[in-house]
């Protein structure tokens, strides 16, 4: 989409009368000059449609109701703690006026998601079925549409399981809606591409890039919908961050009637600015022309990082040439009350909120997730491992086969110019069953290197098995201290596979624990029981001391993600504090409340002047004399109660700091902790309780 179409037509609703109509095409026609048109409107047609719930296989509906999108109809049952969830069919129908002036035009509708499967019908005409919960699909209606009337939208959205689509199974939910919006998109007959895997159609392949120089090859898929063939140009611009222009290229081309074809240039770009992560995400524009006749027939821009990279099985990760200690969290993409349905601001929200933690690496698990999102990565810098739904569970049949490779191929094509996604995640945690996987994780491993051979392949397993050999790299999700064993065991694990297997690229993709704000203890006797309903924030707390006592000084561990970032809806556990909840989050489910571990991670992970009480929640104590802990990354604290100084602490190198045996006084205890750092003052302070 060009800048000029996201801010003309974004903020226009779009239409559903004759008059708007009228003033929307009269604002394209009248108030810009053919010369400058873009031809291309992509407008969001999130508002208003009708939806009901479809009993009996479709046969029956509820009353239908007014919604907007991105929606969904798990957005209270799921919270709730059902199992049985609603899964079944939704409808969402909404009218559109498409006026005279139109025809001659091309039509298109991409929908950014929907949930599991969606079938798309034009004025009750069949047009397509897509499934997949995670990937866009478009479809061109132009063939449907009856102009200088109502044309009625009907899409039928299925979120039952299926043993033909990905995902069989998982530790999350499969809510069912349109959950993410949907264009309009009009177009001149002659185009960029929109029906290329719905992705924009302009592919930026990088290569040979260093500080001194970098080459691009830019490839459009351009579509003629004429029925005789065509002369254009295409003209495609590189832009710096300052909106200056750094390189250009223009082809002359003939395409035949009603044919789609590639067309590739090749860039290069010397003393670029590299795309570095947190430190410097520098994004350039790449802005691609159709022209026909001498007019612009149709525009896209793309985002573009130069960066290289690079994992070693001894040192780690590298970005342009530099190491990275690659830490972070992974994100599920639900909240209460929204479910996955989710806006712009609560994707604004998520990644302020990752970014203030300090990490700079996100896997989004365990599926695809949100385009915008992703570009708040591409601009914050953060790096982003992009997972295909293979969950767990494979079935050896044509469909499921199929189906994986659909949504492998889909994710690629339609996340490609993302320069924040360095890792292609094929599989999560599989299983060796009655079916053995490994044949398909290679057919898998090859597809992703046909479409994509600059990234990195990557899994998360669980078990040693054939199939963890077959990406480029692999991480292990390990719990020890939480599922089994105790958390210092995670050192010995990783040492010796590392010893084991001193030529394989390890990660640790997932380690985490439960842990509720409203459960508190003073000490442990024992380990907590994860699949019990007792998780104090303390146990949590001590897991996440460990493991990162253990993974900051182990370089050869090339990412280090914490499950999870933000807890998050699972209806089949029965744990902690609230049924259908997996609580092993560093954020409550609404985002409402940090947990202590946040600032844990904060503290070490971030820049930013980091001064935390642990357990200020913690407001009823159970004994007179207590332990005091604060997350700090400040060189001293110092610690006041009831005003009187206790002392003052200069912490470990995990930046926890402690004072033992600490006097309450029955009743009201003010609790005081102040550091320097910068030469300013910071503190934090609580109320504990205390009553024999």
């Amino acid at each position: 989409m060009s800048k000029m179409t996201r801010r003309e037509f974004n903020l226009i609703p779009i239409a559903t009368s004759r008059f708007e109509v009228f003033f929307l095409f009269l604002l394209l026609f009248v108030f810009l000059k053919p010369a400058q048109a873009q031809n291309r409107i992509d407008t969001l047609i999130d508002k208003d449609w009708k939806f009901s719930i479809s009993y009996d296989g479709g046969r029956k509906e509820s009353t239908a109701e007014h919604v907007n999108l991105p929606h969904t109809w798990n957005n209270h049952d799921i919270q709730s703690g059902k199992i049985d969830y609603y899964r079944g069919v939704g409808v969402y129908r909404k009218e559109i006026f498409f006026d005279e002036s139109l025809d001659g035009k091309r039509v298109f509708l991409r929908f950014d998601a929907a949930s599991l499967v969606a079938d798309l019908f034009i004025n009750n005409k069949f047009v397509g079925e897509h499934r997949g919960g995670y990937t866009a699909f478009c479809y061109e209606i132009t063939p449907y549409l009856e102009y200088g009337k109502e044309n009625l939208i009907t899409v039928e959205v299925n979120n039952s399981w299926r043993s033909g689509i990905m995902p069989l199974t998982g530790d999350f939910n499969i809510f069912g809606g349109i959950y993410r919006p949907v264009h309009l998109i009009i177009t001149d007959a002659i185009c960029i591409s929109p029906l290329d895997f719905a992705s924009s159609g302009v592919y930026l392949t990088q290569s040979n890039v260093s500080h001194e120089s970098a080459q691009m090859e830019v490839r459009t898929v351009l579509s003629n919908g004429h029925n005789e063939a065509k002369n254009f140009l295409v003209k495609t611009i590189i832009y710096d961050e300052n909106g200056k222009e750094v390189g250009h290229k223009s082809s002359k081309a003939q395409m035949g009637a009603n044919q789609n074809e590639s067309l590739v240039q090749d860039f290069v770009v010397e003393k670029p600015h590299l795309w570095n992560g947190k430190k410097y995400p520098y994004l350039y524009n790449v802005k691609v022309q159709l022209l026909s006749d001498g007019r612009v027939t149709d525009e896209i821009s793309q985002p573009l990082g130069f960066r290289y990279f690079r994992v070693d099985p001894q040192k780690g990760f590298f970005l342009n040439g530099k190491y990275l200690d690659l830490y972070g969290v992974s994100r599920h993409q639900d909240r209460l009350d929204r479910g996955n349905a989710l806006t712009k601001e609560d994707h604004e929200e998520d990644i302020s909120l990752i970014l203030e933690l300090g990490a700079n690496a996100v896997r989004l698990c365990h599926y695809p997730q949100s385009q915008y999102f992703i570009s708040l990565c591409d601009s914050s810098g953060l790096i982003v491992w992009s997972e295909l739904p293979f969950v767990n569970l494979y079935t050896k049949s044509a469909a499921f086969e199929k189906n994986g490779i659909e949504q492998l191929e889909e994710m690629i094509h339609q996340l490609y110019n993302h320069p924040s996604i360095i890792f292609w995640g094929l599989f999560n945690e599989l299983r060796v069953n009655q079916d053995d996987p490994t044949n398909y994780v290679e057919k898998l491993e090859e597809v992703a290197k046909e479409i994509d051979k600059y990234r990195i392949t990557t899994a998360a397993t669980d078990i040693s098995a054939s199939f963890d050999t077959i990406t480029d790299v692999i991480a292990w999700n390990r719990y020890f201290g939480w599922y089994a064993g105790k958390a210092h065991y995670i050192s010995t694990w990783l040492d010796s596979m590392h010893a084991v297997y001193p030529d394989r690229c390890i990660g640790l993709s997932e380690y985490g624990a439960g842990g509720s704000i409203r459960m508190h203890e003073e000490s442990f006797d024992k380990p907590v029981e994860p699949k019990g309903k007792w998780h104090p924030e303390e146990w949590q707390d001590h897991f996440h001391e460990v493991y990162w006592s253990v993974l900051k000084t182990r370089p050869y561990v090339w990412c280090k993600l914490i499950w999870n970032m933000f807890d998050f809806a699972s209806a089949t556990r029965r744990e902690g504090d609230t049924d259908g909840r997996n609580d092993k989050g560093l954020v409550t489910y609404d985002r409402k409340t940090k947990k202590d571990v946040f600032y844990f991670y904060k503290a070490n992970w971030s820049n930013e002047p980091v001064i935390h009480l642990v357990n200020k929640i913690f407001r009823v104590r159970e004994r007179q004399h207590i332990n005091v802990k604060v997350y700090s990354n400040m060189d001293e604290v110092g610690l006041l109660v009831n005003g009187k100084e206790i002392g003052r602490s200069k912490g470990n190198d995990i930046k926890v700091f402690e004072w033992k045996n600490v006097k309450l006084k029955d009743g009201n205890n003010f609790v005081l902790v102040r550091g320097l750092m910068n030469g300013q003052q910071y503190t934090d302070s609580c109320r504990w309780w205390y009553e024999p």
